[in-house]
């Protein structure tokens, strides 16, 4: 219920109509140079598909991934992270702002060397999406494009 009605309603009464209100904490931490290091050292391990034979991709710009983050700005020593619980009955953690397309085992150590995850299990790999556009208007009938 994200609206000015429930928001009205969850500040006047605390709760949303018919059910109890229900808030999860959230916590942040951050990325360090030694996290960074170990990016860079695997850049060659990235697909070919995020840029690294030279062409330009732009993915989406609401969750650039950190690879993205330390090439746009080189400058920064720390990236933050949101650390995110997955539901109110799960005891899995999401680590918002750390999304790359790295291979699973640098994933597991750049996990660990992040402050407060260094206990973590990584249960699922991160991943990248391949996004293809096709201009509506040059679909033909048979649901084919010209070359």
């Amino acid at each position: 219920p994200f609206n000015f009605i429930h928001q009205s309603l969850l500040a006047e009464t605390g709760s949303f109509p018919g059910r109890q209100a229900e808030f999860i904490d959230c916590f942040t931490t951050k990325t360090n140079e030694e996290v960074h290091e170990l990016i860079r050292r695997n850049f060659d391990d990235l697909p070919k598909l995020y840029g690294r034979d030279g062409r330009e991709v732009v993915g989406p710009r609401y969750c650039p991934s950190i690879e993205k983050k330390l090439t746009r700005f080189p400058e920064k020593t720390e990236h933050l992270i949101w650390l995110e619980r997955e539901g109110l009955s799960s005891p899995l953690v999401y680590p918002n702002g750390i999304s790359t397309g790295l291979p699973f085992e640098v994933q597991k150590q750049m996990v660990k060397m992040i402050p407060g995850l260094e206990n973590a299990e990584v249960m699922a790999p991160a991943y990248i999406v391949d996004y293809d556009f096709i201009e509506p208007q040059k679909v033909l009938t048979l649901l084919s494009w010209p070359d």
